[in-house]
């Protein structure tokens, strides 16, 4: 049954689309929104309505730009919750799914378990420390209660594995879809921060030879689908039942203190990306070979 994820997730996208950095919906001059005017005039005047960060857009046109946000702008959720897609519009739909680099089992993500089991843990043991302090209070001594968990094991196959089982178990219930498939969207969470990710540019590379500047290698504290040639070849075998991959995942940001030491404050930013999957071959062009390992 559809939950709180799903349009969470989507009201992440239309966030970052229609509102600004201060969290205010963009207006055109007479202060209207993307919410107030016609389909027509959205296309007319959509610059003012919204702004797709160019980072974000893979494969994509100003055409596939305009017509990306008009699958957002009218998306509604289904009525029926039980049934797909998650979200429809008059053209296409929206179906949202997550994604994990754990082992996945019949009782679920290998993640989500541990997760949900350590906040167990952790409720339990609070409140019998808070019970504690209660009974038998202390005013000349600090107390503290600390709770750790270890992570399940994460790797690049595990990943691989529930991508394309997920994609599959939708697609076969697109196959049973009878509403409109002109625009089909996968909308694909990953809420994990487990697997980062480092271009190996020099794999056929002659040892011990410069490269001058021809370009920094990549690296990312996350997973980025749009850096994944063996992903991305998958999706294009879908391009005749979706159009376009909205891939929202978390980034780890890591900032040097200001004291001058080498101290770094590390948080969590939530980014996506926009894939159009008719044009993954260009895509696939200057992506080189990607090595995936887990954080030391």
């Amino acid at each position: 049954m559809r939950g709180d994820k799903e349009a969470e997730c989507l009201d992440f996208i239309l966030q970052s689309v229609f509102y600004n950095k201060n969290g205010e919906i963009r207006r055109d001059f007479d202060g209207k929104s993307y919410l107030d005017v016609n389909e027509e005039t959205f296309k007319k005047l959509w610059i003012l309505y919204m702004d797709i960060p160019h980072e974000t857009m893979f494969g994509l046109t100003e055409d596939d730009e305009i017509e990306v946000a008009c699958a957002l702008r009218k998306a509604k959720s289904n009525d029926n919750l039980n049934a797909f897609p998650d979200f429809v519009f008059d053209n296409g739909f929206i179906e949202h799914f997550q994604i994990t680099s754990s082992k996945v089992t019949r009782k679920g993500s290998g993640q989500i378990l541990k997760e949900k089991g350590f906040e167990r843990e952790v409720k339990d043991k609070q409140d019998k420390f808070v019970e504690m302090c209660n009974e038998t209070p202390s005013y000349d001594k600090v107390r503290s209660c600390v709770s750790t968990m270890k992570f399940p094991v994460h790797s690049y196959d595990y990943l691989v594995q529930s991508f394309t089982q997920n994609c599959e178990h939708h697609l076969e219930s697109l196959h049973k879809y009878n509403g409109a498939k002109d625009i089909g969207i996968f909308l694909i969470e990953n809420s994990e921060t487990a697997l980062t990710m480092t271009e190996n540019i020099f794999v056929d590379w002659k040892d011990g030879m410069s490269h001058g500047d021809l370009r920094e290698q990549q690296s990312f504290n996350c997973y980025r689908l749009s850096r994944d040639k063996n992903m991305l070849n998958y999706l294009y075998g879908l391009r005749d039942k979706l159009r376009y991959v909205i891939y929202v995942y978390v980034d780890l940001v890591y900032r040097k203190g200001g004291t001058g030491l080498e101290v770094f404050d590390c948080y969590e930013v939530k980014k996506f990306e926009i894939i159009k999957i008719e044009n993954i071959p260009y895509l696939l062009k200057p992506v080189s070979y990607t090595h995936l390992t887990l954080p030391t």
